[in-house]
């Protein structure tokens, strides 16, 4: 029964962490990297979803610049970009950025 597999999702949502992929998951892939967008209705699933589970996150190999076009501040979407170079943490609605690895970590705007 496949929705066992869901289960967890429904006793521990508070503990879930679902992740997506950009670019051929939310967005087409397309011949034009920068003119990739995600699908209709995707950003705003993925908002939903977000105050439903304990974190909805978007991981990428695009810089998170690009990710945040779509997923701007306030958003409760944590960004992952350049394969986990550069992190935005927005579960707590404060954004962190993980830019210089894990020795690094800065708390505030920007």
């Amino acid at each position: 029964d496949r929705s066992s597999l869901l289960e967890p999702f429904h006793t521990h949502a508070a503990d879930a962490l679902v992740a997506f992929d950009f670019d051929g998951t939310l967005a087409p892939i397309v011949d034009d990297p920068d003119a990739a967008s995600p699908m209709a209705g995707a950003v705003s699933a993925l908002e939903r979803l977000a105050a439903r589970v304990g974190e909805v996150a978007v991981v990428s190999g695009r810089p998170l610049d690009f990710l945040e076009r779509w997923f701007p501040e306030p958003s409760a979407v944590t960004l992952v970009g350049l394969y986990g170079l550069e992190v935005a943490v927005r579960v707590t609605g404060i954004p962190t950025n993980w830019v210089d690895g894990p020795d690094t970590l800065t708390v505030g705007a920007g």
